[in-house]
């Protein structure tokens, strides 16, 4: 995966080593007074810590107009538009908690915090009156003021507020409108 600038990864984790030694304390009132090694055998070799680190140039903090899609491996399990009864805003995209959410394109949040039906939720507003939203999340990486660029991990999937399992709630708004999601991801 693609590191940008400031972002760090760990590819494996670091253990410590182990050595056995034998040695000729000296104690003086029960204090250490000397030390003297007599003998020592490694049990197992220090492993060094791998830490990747972004040198990639971030990609633009504004809209490019362009959405991609909000979460990978999902699948869409509610379309927008009527839905029992009442207006579904947006689509919803299932997936297991903790599947990463990202940006649909580069943006200002706006509000990230509880939206009660929507659970934990992230609005951003990408500029020309496009605003995404990504509801029912279970963890979020970004706060209110944040500037975010397109596929930046902004929060987790899951199942907060109103909501039937784990799934990503994303709707698209124009000018204050909700629109069909649909007819704006991959264009």
């Amino acid at each position: 995966a693609t590191l940008y600038k400031g972002e760090q990864a760990v590819k494996s984790s670091g253990v410590k080593g182990e050595r056995q030694v034998v040695a000729e304390i000296v104690r003086h009132n029960g204090e250490e007074v000397t030390r003297n090694e007599l003998s020592s055998q490694i049990i197992s070799e220090p492993k060094a810590q791998v830490v990747l680190k972004g040198t990639k140039d971030l990609p633009p903090l504004i809209g490019t107009g362009k959405f991609i899609y909000p979460a990978r491996g999902t699948t869409l399990t509610s379309r927008f538009g009527q839905r029992w009864g009442r207006m579904h805003n947006g689509i919803d995209l299932a997936a297991p908690t903790g599947t990463k959410i990202r940006a649909a394109d580069g943006g200002k949040v706006i509000s990230a915090g509880w939206e009660g039906a929507l659970g934990y939720c992230v609005r951003i507003d990408h500029g020309q009156n496009k605003v995404t939203v990504y509801g029912h999340c279970s963890k979020l990486f970004v706060k209110k003021g944040d500037k975010v660029y397109q596929d930046q991990h902004i929060a987790n999937i899951g199942s907060t507020g109103r909501s039937t399992g784990p799934h990503l709630h994303f709707e698209v708004h124009v000018n204050g409108v909700p629109k069909n999601p649909l007819k704006y991801l991959g264009n």
